[in-house]
């Protein structure tokens, strides 16, 4: 490890590159060693790249103010990937497709059984008096109960690194579109990262 991670604290949030005693996880080794390789201010370059060609490519979002006014805002890229080993990730996929599911028969049976009401599960007027609710919906049901075919879910780590989910995005997730941008950009700006 480099002299400039010497003083790094590690302690206060969880870090996928470091433990809390600053020694380099193991799968962090070669992607570290392709950051160092490159220095401080060949990665800060690669960032400024980055940016350009998110901003010629036109990659933006919006951001509604509280006074429902819009807003767009430039598309943030770390350029430093997100590290996450296969066991983690077999147990990220396992959990999220449990969690799609779930929030697939919660709507389904919204729409038709209406048992989470029955038992007092969920308050209905929640549920009924949601912008969303859509009462045409009724009685039906999609094949597989798929009533969310793309779920966009927001996951954060908290300290000790464990995955928590945000948020669910249910009705157009955007942030898979912004998903395969960032892949794209990556590519071109700093393709050394996807070998």
């Amino acid at each position: 490890m480099s002299k400039l991670w010497k003083n790094y604290d590690s302690k206060s949030a969880y870090d996928g590159y470091f433990t809390k005693d600053n020694k380099l996880r193991k799968h962090a080794t070669i992607i570290s060693s392709i950051l160092e390789r490159y220095g401080k201010k060949k990665l800060q370059e690669i960032e400024n790249n980055c940016q350009s060609t998110i901003s010629a490519r036109g990659i933006n979002f919006r951001v509604y103010a509280a006074n429902n006014r819009a807003e767009e805002k430039k598309w943030p890229l770390d350029i430093i990937p997100r590290i996450i080993p296969k066991k983690q990730w077999n147990k990220v996929t396992k959990g999220l497709k449990q969690r799609v599911k779930a929030l697939n028969l919660f709507i389904d049976d919204v729409y038709n059984n209406k048992k989470i009401f029955k038992d007092n599960i969920v308050p209905k007027e929640i549920i009924f008096k949601s912008p969303y609710y859509v009462k045409e919906c009724e009685g039906f049901s999609p094949k597989y109960k798929a009533w969310s075919n793309i779920s966009g879910v927001d996951l954060i780590r908290n300290k000790n690194g464990d995955y928590l989910v945000l948020e669910d995005n249910l009705r157009v997730p955007s942030g898979v579109s912004y998903m395969l941008e960032n892949r794209m950009v990556m590519r071109d700006v700093f393709p050394e990262l996807f070998t």
